[in-house]
């Protein structure tokens, strides 16, 4: 654990553990370990006072078991930041500030509501236990239960997905998926949104999601380079060319994919690829082997907070010695 977490981990533990909230003396264990499994502490540095919404162990003993469980394993890091991300606020937020607050907008960029219910403070449908605990300059509200997470976000189908795709998703989760053989039409320029559209129409190819877009690195960005249309199934129509469009099989492919919901700007795309790159250092017995790839799930008709895409590197196991 970097310093900035162990600081982090220490406000917790020492600070909180001996505020005497109930009869017996609340303990902040499974917080603390939580941090421990994260880097949320290191994002903070640098960005002024925050305000941490404190669930003690009684709250997340209130949590189903096994969704507890899984939050906790090594490969749901990125889902248990997330939850953790909804406990931070950005700003120092005294318990009389928030008293008169509608809303709060956490680290994770959600927004929760600040209501009075039953005569019991609660913000995002969780209750406060104490207000106003201060720890060595971080304002901290002790909470008697877990903000619940986001909502599962549901796609917005358009079209069905090509034979054998995984399903689209998680957001903001970096896994493991495998795509097998498949047929796309490929085209370069402004307009090949348009011209593959022409070819898919002019040779009666029904239209599937996603969409895929090779990225090219150029050092901190990922400018997009082509578009694909991918075919419902391989083998259907003739591979080759079509004028602009070049009709391809593309190989089986392992990713590690992340899931973006929303407007697909720069610091999203940014954001994505540091939390891909992150997983794939974790990854001993990985290694990158092509450019980035985005999938685009939803046209413009669909909303822009509504639209779904995914970040993705193709990887291979390494050789083992021996």
């Amino acid at each position: 654990m970097n310093s900035r977490r162990m600081i982090l981990a220490a406000v917790l533990v020492t600070a909180l553990a001996g505020t005497g909230i109930a009869a017996e003396k609340p303990t902040f264990r499974i917080l603390t370990a939580a941090l421990e499994r994260t880097d949320l502490a290191a994002s903070f540095a640098g960005k002024g006072p925050i305000t941490i919404l404190a669930p003690n162990d009684a709250a997340f003993g209130r949590m189903p078991a096994e969704t507890l469980r899984g939050l906790l394993l090594p490969e749901k890091k990125d889902a248990l930041a997330a939850v953790l991300r909804d406990h931070v606020i950005l700003g120092r937020v005294g318990g009389a500030e928030l008293l008169m607050a509608r809303t709060v907008k956490t680290a994770s960029g959600r927004e929760l509501p600040v209501r009075m219910v039953s005569g019991r403070l609660t913000v995002g449908g969780a209750v406060v236990e104490q207000v106003d605990v201060d720890a060595f300059g971080v304002a901290v509200h002790v909470m008697k239960d877990v903000i619940a997470a986001r909502p599962e976000f549901q796609v917005v189908r358009e079209s069905s997905l090509p034979a054998g795709f995984p399903e689209p998703g998680p957001v903001g989760e970096v896994i493991e998926k495998e795509y097998p053989r498949y047929r796309l039409a490929r085209a370069d320029g402004n307009r090949a949104f348009w011209t593959l559209f022409n070819h898919i129409k002019k040779n009666r190819i029904p239209m599937t999601a996603p969409v895929e877009m090779t990225m090219t690195d150029e050092g901190d960005t990922l400018r997009q380079t082509d578009m694909a249309f991918l075919y419902e199934r391989p083998g259907q129509g003739e591979a080759g060319s079509d004028g602009a469009v070049k009709v391809l099989d593309g190989k089986p492919v392992t990713v590690l994919s992340i899931g973006i919901r929303g407007p697909l700007t720069a610091v999203a795309i940014r954001e994505a690829r540091a939390a891909v790159e992150r997983r794939l250092g974790e990854r001993e017995d990985l290694r990158q082997t092509g450019k980035w790839r985005l999938l685009g799930y939803n046209s413009p008709m669909v909303p822009a907070m509504k639209r779904f895409w995914e970040l993705q590197i193709p990887v291979v196991a390494k050789p083992t010695d021996g």
